[in-house]
């Protein structure tokens, strides 16, 4: 098992599901709180976007939490309170989009980034260090990805595999809620291998315990990454929705294998 004491912290922060406060007001301000749905993926980058959001709007107060787009999106359709949506796709963003459209809201869109998908596995395969993604696979006793149906780096997981003629059984996979939960499997020893996003596999624990191969994006469905803005009249939506589109997130995202689409 992979150190699990010092991973724990990391590994609770991806679960589906758990509300992350960059920052809170205290109890005195009456500063509105904005709440923001993101996309898994987007974890360890929203760590270093948030505070250059910050510093040009200090009164801003949001809480991210994060999880997988699709259970998002049933939720944001069932009326949950959120006020912009970072997803990891555009399918949901149009799906949400229409449903606004038909309620005679007003709906603001755009993609925003473009992602890719990366092998993470431990390093006690005993394989060649030239060994191929699928070699990797073949000799991990399990593998690890999101939810196809309610993730989309788990359906581009789901593409990568079935393209590299690879069919894994149910023992041989194993389905997290989302990409967080697709990592925790590897950082706390039940799989030997996981299909990620890249941009997690910047973490420090990751490059010190793993091998890490990000996959060729040719053959495979672009990952491209979108949000909608849900509640047009909340400035602080307004504001980070901007931000996200700014010259000043662009080499932020790009640090963590992000491209603009």
């Amino acid at each position: 098992m992979l150190g699990l004491t010092s991973l724990w912290p990391w590994v609770l922060a991806l679960l589906l599901g758990l509300q992350l406060s960059c920052a809170q007001a205290s109890p005195q301000s009456t500063t509105q709180t904005t709440r923001v749905a993101v996309a898994a993926n987007l974890r360890m980058a929203m760590d270093q976007l948030y505070p250059a959001f910050q510093a040009k709007h200090p009164s801003a107060r949001i809480d991210f939490v994060f999880g997988s787009t699709g259970n998002f999106t049933r939720q944001i359709l069932q009326g949950a309170p959120f006020s912009l949506l970072i997803a990891a796709d555009e399918r949901s963003v149009e799906v949400i989009g229409q449903a606004q459209q038909k309620a005679g809201r007003p709906t603001r869109a755009a993609a925003y980034a473009q992602g890719q998908l990366s092998l993470v596995s431990v390093k006690r395969l005993g394989l060649p260090a030239q060994a191929t993604a699928e070699q990797i696979i073949r000799a991990s006793r399990r593998t690890a990805i999101a939810n196809p149906e309610t993730a989309p780096y788990g359906r581009a997981a789901q593409q990568w595999l079935s393209r590299s003629g690879l069919s894994l059984t149910s023992q041989q996979l194993a389905i997290g809620e989302n990409i967080g939960q697709a990592a925790q499997f590897l950082l706390t020893g039940s799989v030997e291998a996981a299909l990620l996003a890249r941009s997690l596999t910047s973490h420090p624990t990751i490059q010190d315990c793993c091998l890490v191969i990000h996959l060729p994006k040719e053959g495979l469905d672009p990952i491209r990454q979108a949000m909608i803005l849900l509640q047009p009249t909340n400035p602080t939506a307004n504001a980070f929705f901007d931000f996200m589109m700014s010259d000043q997130a662009t080499p932020i995202l790009q640090s963590f294998g992000y491209q603009r689409p």
